[in-house]
């Protein structure tokens, strides 16, 4: 089976919407004619949506989204909230696509930028990063989580990767691993002090009074022993920008390792994707502990790889 708009080979037995090579959404096969009809059981079988992980995985990304609007329940903002809340719906509408049901009209009337084959896979990437940014202990985090090892196991199994050097993945993974594992740490620290000063008023008794200019007065005086001085700590994933850097670091990863099979993909793509995390990390995130210092040299593996990715690609 050849795609109809580049003309390349398509794998035997793939469940891609999609061509692998130019991205264009290939029509489902046509089904072998039969004297009977498809009994009720066939229909309903075949009603089921493809990627059913993909649906859970959505499913828990809102329930998260609805549980952070409690009080006691941290969330991930308002903006990253909408951006998730329009993917999951995305999603949900592809997998009805998928399953031959009809789409919802709204949906069915955006852009149809709003269905390329891509945008799951982009979900998963957002799901993975937010992910990453909300480990810990609360109500929310294993929503995340489990959202993420849903959607990233489906979708790179949907995608059907090449095969990768076993050299090339384990630089890949082993760099961004430690990367994701720096943002749990401390990136910067330091200390800030509250108190001290007092307002006393200045009695108008001569005999403990040395200096009549402030009598019947209040004046403002500063204790050292009543200052307060508290140290705190501002771990990787509460730094500015740290949700874009994170998105930025994770597709990184994805085009380094299979970005060569699509050709829709620009060679450039890792070189922006570094460069962005480097200027992030020197000009925006503080530094100086030790999550800092672990980051670092996982970004310099990454930004390698980037410039021989790109490379490689201007000499083939």
């Amino acid at each position: 089976m050849f795609c109809p708009q580049c003309g390349q080979a398509l794998p035997a037995g793939s469940l891609r919407s999609f061509c692998p090579s130019c991205g264009k959404r290939l029509s489902p096969p046509a089904k072998e004619a039969s004297g009977s009809a498809p009994s009720g059981s066939a229909q309903a079988t075949s009603a089921q949506p493809r990627r059913s992980r993909t649906q859970l995985g959505a499913l828990l990304v809102l329930l998260a989204i609805g549980l952070s609007v409690l009080p006691p329940v941290a969330g991930i903002g308002l903006f990253w909230s909408l951006v998730m809340l329009a993917g999951a719906v995305l999603v949900l509408a592809e997998e009805r696509r998928a399953a031959g049901l009809p789409g919802w009209p709204v949906v069915e009337r955006l852009p149809a930028v709003t269905r390329h084959p891509l945008v799951p896979l982009l979900f998963a990437v957002l799901t993975c990063a937010q992910a990453t940014l909300q480990l810990g202990c609360g109500v929310v985090q294993p929503l995340w989580l489990a959202a993420a090892v849903l959607l990233g196991i489906e979708q790179v199994r949907w995608l059907e990767p090449p095969p990768v050097a076993r050299d090339r993945l384990l630089l890949v993974l082993g760099a961004a691993g430690v990367c994701v594992f720096s943002l749990l740490l401390p990136w910067a620290s330091g200390s800030r002090e509250f108190g001290g000063w007092s307002t006393r008023y200045i009695s108008q008794d001569t005999n403990v009074l040395a200096d009549q200019r402030f009598a019947g007065t209040l004046q403002n005086e500063y204790n050292p022993l009543a200052v307060t001085r508290f140290s705190y700590e501002v771990a990787g994933q509460n730094q500015t920008l740290a949700s874009f850097a994170t998105v930025a670091l994770f597709l990184l990863v994805l085009v380094l390792l299979w970005g060569t099979a699509r050709r829709d993909v620009p060679r450039s793509l890792p070189l922006w994707l570094s460069g962005g995390l480097t200027f992030w990390y020197l000009f925006i995130a503080d530094g100086g502990e030790l999550g800092s210092l672990l980051f670092f040299p996982g970004l310099v593996v990454l930004a390698v790889l980037s410039v021989r990715h790109f490379s490689r690609g201007r000499t083939e």
